[in-house]
């Protein structure tokens, strides 16, 4: 495998994990939509916690 195809499979690898971590992301972002619905008071938790 030359360097040209090395840097491809890097930059595919790398890919698949940005389109993974995404996926990710969005799942955390619904499930803490819907924590917070169910209890308002956990949003100011979070932002004391977050504000130290």
């Amino acid at each position: 495998m030359n360097e040209q195809e090395k840097k491809l499979k890097d930059s595919e690898t790398a890919l698949v994990s940005l389109q993974y971590l995404e996926k990710q992301l969005t799942e955390v972002e619904t499930n803490l939509r819907e924590l917070l619905q169910q209890d308002p008071g956990l949003g100011r938790q979070i932002m004391s916690m977050a504000a130290v």
